[in-house]
């Protein structure tokens, strides 16, 4: 299912927003500590968020059934991600996955293969600090 863009960016903001207060709030209560000089290194994630789709979300088990897995990625303004973004990909309990892949354009795929067995399975992509979910089942 994807996002529709407008919720998107709705996230992106409300993230960016939470991100930025949590700052101020540090660099308050630092200035608040005394009369001393301090320096203060704040290092702002850029990844805002992943948007996870699995081409086909039904696989036939056996091993052989495959999909293509891709994740968009957004830094905090709403923009792709630069060429080369590192982002992991893991699927859980079962199925083969190419785990490491980097974005072009933001974007990022990989390759889904089936299990032997049936049943549910989650991937999950991972860039910076950000993760994202997304479900589907072998039968």
């Amino acid at each position: 299912m994807e996002v529709p863009a407008k919720l998107r960016t709705a996230m992106v903001k409300i993230r960016y927003c939470f991100v930025v207060f949590l700052i101020l709030a540090v660099a308050t209560l630092l200035a608040a500590c005394g009369d001393e000089t301090k320096t203060v290194t704040i290092i702002v994630p850029d990844i805002g968020t992943i948007v996870l789709t699995i081409e086909n979300d039904t696989l036939v088990a056996g091993g052989m059934d495959t999909t293509v897995v891709t994740a968009e990625v957004y830094n905090f303004n709403g923009d792709p991600v630069p060429d080369g973004t590192a982002v992991s990909f893991e699927v859980m309990p079962t199925g083969s996955i190419n785990a490491e892949t980097t974005t072009i354009n933001g974007i990022a795929k990989t390759l889904l293969t089936s299990d032997m067995g049936a049943g549910e399975f989650y991937v999950t992509a991972k860039s910076g600090e950000v993760s994202q979910i997304a479900f589907g089942e072998f039968i």
